[in-house]
């Protein structure tokens, strides 16, 4: 698996509310993507308290871990935030999303859209039911934060670049919106990361 992710704060100079990161535990690795609500400080300091929490249970199923994250974020302006888990044995993937970071995995001409459930990561939400699909070696996965637009048209970029040229490519994109943006972009393979 290959990884690289951008992200951009809404303003220059100003902390950015969007935060990633990704970890390897036995033979699964997990890329986690949050959004704290609104742009600035505030919201750095909310995605970058789900990412320590994320870190800190990452033995834990997709869902759990958000689960976790809720409860330790509750003092916090909350967060947008999706986790998604590579099993390289099973060659599955279990993705778990509240709010509207969304991931999408492409493949030959086809893409596979996932969302997260509504709601706010730290309100107390409702644990999210998990969504598994199987995954092919050449398969390209891209999670994005709604700095971006809901339904990207990027199957093109996946034909050159490597994981963090495509993120860099987007997160600087022309359709980028008012607010923060944080792109994660996973090639699915035996390559390590």
């Amino acid at each position: 698996m290959i990884v690289g992710a951008h992200r951009i704060a809404k303003h220059a100079g100003e902390p950015c509310g969007d935060a990633f990161t990704w970890w390897q535990e036995k033979q699964i690795w997990s890329v986690c993507l949050v959004d704290g609500l609104g742009h600035g400080a505030e919201a750095a300091r909310a995605s970058e308290r789900a990412i320590v929490e994320a870190e800190a249970d990452r033995s834990l199923p997709a869902e759990e871990i958000i689960g976790s994250v809720d409860q330790a974020i509750r003092n916090s302006r909350g967060a947008a935030m999706s986790v998604v888990q590579f099993d390289t044995g099973c060659r599955t993937l279990r993705f778990a999303g509240v709010g509207n970071v969304r991931m999408a995995l492409f493949r030959a001409g086809e893409v596979f859209r996932y969302e997260g459930s509504p709601g706010i990561v730290g309100t107390g939400i409702r644990r999210p039911a998990p969504e598994t699909a199987a995954w092919r070696d050449g398969d390209a996965v891209l999670l994005w934060t709604d700095g971006l637009p809901a339904r990207l048209d990027v199957e093109q970029l996946f034909l050159t670049g490597s994981p963090a040229d495509i993120a860099r490519h987007l997160a600087m994109s022309p359709d980028r919106r008012p607010d923060d943006v944080g792109v994660v972009c996973c090639f699915l393979g035996e390559e390590p990361c």
